[in-house]
């Protein structure tokens, strides 16, 4: 979108198969291949019973398959001149005659979505085509369940999943009741674990509503990251409360199943509050927030770390997790959480410096612009600038001198003070009233009000 490049997307077709195993297997020779053989009589060829036969070939269903496959792909790659990133072994750069990147292909198993300029990608299919026999879908319209529109003249694309969200809410017999849900879930009731005469609920079912909600969630729906969290915590003994939330959220998708993440190229303002109000964000860099909950588990009374980093408008990474020890204060949690966002951005520097056109960029980290960390708890921002505190954090020593070093003597990164009410990651430490909700869902996934459900419009305004 930045270059201007085109983006198609290719599958391979009997994928496994082309692959070698690195170790022998053998296998009963298959019932097929037996009654191929079958005389009139109901027994197969004598010498074909108790026979086995020798698998050289990477079959689907083989535990070695998908290891296997990815070597030869990775091989294959390699041997053309790709280079996979040390960041993502699934991505790899094409380098052009005049030594800039030319082409970019992010892999999943069989699956490949690949950018670059025409020539490049016309070299691409040539190149692919030497080696599997592969479907050319051209512009992808979608990949792993999510739908992509890309407008190329325009300069965005859209992620969404409602072709996804209506299969899992059919599959579940769940329909649009007359007020749909406008928050994931309930942020006035906590789910609690499941006590002595409660209604217990099937809980193979309420898995499945789970890992269907976690995967919309690992696509682009970061809007429900903080309640499959809460959800996931109750899977081994469900109760129908449990069910009934797991339900809301899935009915809460179906309304909204149109909104999707939206990138778009150039620079842009972000509202932020005094006095960061105007502030400008240059096209192409990452931002990132962290945010944490202070005591949100109510049994081990655990905070909850969240991080989101935002490019074009809108987020491309996020995560959300349990934080591993008790926080004694809030700054304290925050300050946990800022070493888990810190880790993401190490990564997102790793990942940016080596898809970077200029080599002496990609060799050198520092000829980057510090990327900016937005926290809302001033006590973490002076613990990490000003080392006297001491006795405020000596009892979390090892991630405070980890984010001090990159925050001081590298410079890899900034922080920054925003107020709660503009914190992006508070939608992903704890569950919100709608109209907090929708303000900040919007900004994160740069939701136009055009595209905000009737039901939600209210709560989204700002």
């Amino acid at each position: 979108m930045e270059r201007d490049w085109n983006l198609i997307s290719t599958d391979i077709k009997n994928a496994f198969p082309t692959a070698r195993l690195p170790e022998p297997v053998w296998m009963e020779v298959p019932k097929a291949v037996l009654d191929r053989h079958r005389p009139d009589g109901p027994d197969p060829k004598p010498e074909l019973q108790d026979c086995y036969a020798l698998v050289s070939m990477a079959l689907y269903g083989l535990g070695h398959s998908p290891a296997a496959f990815h070597k030869h792909l990775d091989d294959f790659f390699q041997n053309d001149g790709w280079e996979p990133l040390e960041a993502d072994s699934c991505v790899y750069i094409k380098y052009g005659a005049d030594g800039k990147v030319s082409a970019i292909a992010a892999t999943f198993v069989d699956d490949a979505v690949v950018t670059g300029t025409d020539e490049a990608l016309a070299e691409y299919r040539k190149f692919m085509q030497s080696g599997f026999t592969i479907s050319d879908v051209g512009t992808p319209e979608d990949f792993l369940g999510m739908q992509i529109s890309y407008d190329r003249k325009n300069k965005k694309i859209k992620l969404w999943q409602e072709k996804y969200i209506k299969k899992m809410a059919e599959r579940y017999n769940i329909t649009l009741s007359a007020k749909p849900p406008r928050t994931p879930m309930d942020y006035n009731k906590k789910l609690e674990p499941t006590q002595d005469g409660d209604e217990l609920f099937d809980p193979t079912l309420y898995r499945s509503y789970v890992g269907a909600i976690q995967y919309a969630v690992c696509g682009c729906r970061i809007d429900c990251c903080f309640t499959v969290r809460e959800l996931a915590k109750h899977m081994v003994k469900p109760n129908v409360n449990h069910a009934a939330a797991a339900r809301h959220c899935i009915q809460y998708l179906l309304a909204t199943a149109h909104i999707g993440i939206t990138y778009e190229h150039g620079d842009y303002q972000r509202h932020y509050e005094k006095p960061k109000a105007g502030f400008i964000m240059r096209n192409g860099v990452i931002e990132m927030y962290t945010d944490a909950s202070f005591a949100e588990d109510v049994i081990t009374r655990k905070s909850v770390s969240g991080y989101a980093s935002v490019k074009n408008k809108a987020v491309i990474t996020y995560g959300v997790k349990g934080q591993s020890k008790v926080a004694l204060s809030s700054g304290d949690a925050e300050l946990r959480a800022l070493s888990e966002c810190k880790r993401e951005a190490d990564w997102l520097h790793k990942l940016r410096r080596e898809a970077n056109d200029d080599r002496t960029v990609r060799s050198n980290l520092t000829k980057l612009p510090a990327m900016t960390i937005w926290e809302d708890n001033k006590s973490t921002i002076t613990w990490v600038s000003n080392p006297c505190q001491h006795n405020k954090v000596k009892h979390i020593d090892v991630p405070l001198k980890n984010i001090r070093n990159a925050f001081g003597k590298l410079g890899e990164l900034d922080i920054e003070y925003i107020g709660t009410t503009a914190q992006l990651a508070d939608c992903l430490t704890k569950a919100l009233a709608p109209t907090t909700h929708w303000k900040l869902i919007q900004l994160l996934m740069n939701i136009p009000c055009s595209d905000l459900p009737t039901s939600v419009k209210m709560a989204a305004a700002t």
